[in-house]
């Protein structure tokens, strides 16, 4: 895949990748998607779909531990770091 960004869990931490629109944040376990204009899903690094939303401005996801996800928006994947 030649368009994964990775993303490290530092509340600082955006990646805008898609277009200047799209943002992904994130702060301690929640992983912040904002205006993404597909529907988002969010896999652990086993491949298991963690969680799935429809398009809306703002889209948060809480997992349940640290480790490495993906964030798939559309054909775009993001790689999301949680420390």
């Amino acid at each position: 895949i030649s368009n994964i960004a990775e993303v490290e869990s530092d509340p600082t931490a955006v990646a805008n990748v898609i277009d200047e629109k799209v943002e992904i944040r994130v702060t301690g376990r929640v992983i912040t998607i904002m205006n993404a204009e597909n529907g988002v899903k969010v896999y652990d690094v086993s491949g298991r779909l963690v969680a799935a939303s429809d398009v809306a401005p703002v889209q948060q996801v809480e997992v349940a531990k640290a480790g490495v996800y993906f964030v798939k928006i559309g054909d775009n994947v993001f790689k999301v770091v949680l420390n």
